[in-house]
């Protein structure tokens, strides 16, 4: 039976809160100990900041709709590419918008607050009422088990991999789109077992991964088959705007191989004589012109 997974709550970012007096995020802390905490878990929030929920402008999922979240099916290998990047001169290693984990140190409270930005906290969905004590080192731990896990998943055994489910996943039974029957499904409780849900499905079910369709290298890579069920289209692009950006690309070379055959149809032109002596005829003045042809009829 394949494996499948809840979608991640669209209210993370609710739930992590936005400051709309303010227009910003509440911020992250990084406390004594490089404990991760937060402004909500102090100050509660009105329901009316709750209400304004802040997504970037650009993200935009498949169906064109403002997304809750950036794209998110490759999360647990998107983590692993900052440990085993594509080999790919485009993409250098140190373009990952999560490479400064690598090196540790102050950087990690710098990409911890970037990831709290895009999706909210890493170890619940929930900071008021599930809050989990986790330090950046705990974040980068547990992101770089989850890169190996993704990228070779043999590594670890069924026993590990079922660990990390009970903690950071709950089995539920929701109801199919169509009739009235139910599927058993992993309801992941945060980001890590949303990710640990992913591993599992990949290693059992054998999901394949491509890379966006993007030509300008996106790093972000598409599913064999959505963890949602099969229905829907194949998707080629991880979000609106890759999708854009390869039909900019299409557009740009149609318009240089039309400029590329009117400078071919022109040096034709230009190298033809017969099409020189009329240019020239042209540019002489009427008498000389009368004068060529009497020379011609003699």
């Amino acid at each position: 039976m394949a494996i499948s997974i809840s979608r991640p709550p669209s209210s993370g970012k609710n739930v992590i809160g936005f400051d709309a007096i303010n227009d910003r995020f509440n911020e992250v802390h990084i406390r004594e100990g490089e404990v991760v905490d937060y402004d909500i878990r102090v100050h509660e929030l009105t329901k009316a900041e709750l209400s304004s929920a802040h997504v970037l402008p650009d993200i935009i999922n498949q169906t064109g709709v403002l997304s809750d979240y950036p794209y998110y099916l490759d999360l647990h290998r998107h983590l692993g590419r900052i440990w085993q990047p594509f080999d790919d001169p485009e993409s250098p290693p140190f373009n990952h918008e999560y490479g400064q984990i690598v090196v540790g140190g102050p950087g990690l409270a710098g990409v911890v607050k970037l990831f709290v930005e895009q999706y909210g906290d890493f170890f619940t969905f929930d900071v008021r009422k599930q809050y989990r004590e986790k330090t950046t080192e705990d974040w980068r731990t547990e992101w770089r088990e989850i890169g190996q896990a993704s990228l070779n998943p043999s590594l670890f055994s069924d026993e590990y991999i079922n660990d990390k489910l009970a903690v950071f996943t709950n089995p539920a039974l929701e109801r199919n789109q169509a009739g009235s029957s139910a599927s058993l499904v992993l309801r992941p409780l945060s980001w890590a077992g949303w990710c640990w849900g992913l591993i599992a499905r990949d290693k059992y079910d054998r999901i394949t991964y491509k890379r966006c369709e993007n030509p300008r290298s996106c790093i972000r890579e598409i599913p064999s088959l959505p963890p949602f069920g099969k229905s829907g289209r194949k998707q080629r692009f991880c979000s609106n705007r890759c999708k854009m950006a390869e039909r900019a690309h299409r557009q740009k070379i149609k318009e240089n191989a039309k400029t590329d055959i009117l400078k071919v149809i022109k040096n034709r032109q230009s190298a033809n004589p017969i099409v020189e002596a009329i240019k020239n005829s042209d540019s002489l003045g009427t008498e000389d012109s009368i004068d060529m042809e009497n020379l011609n009829n003699q």
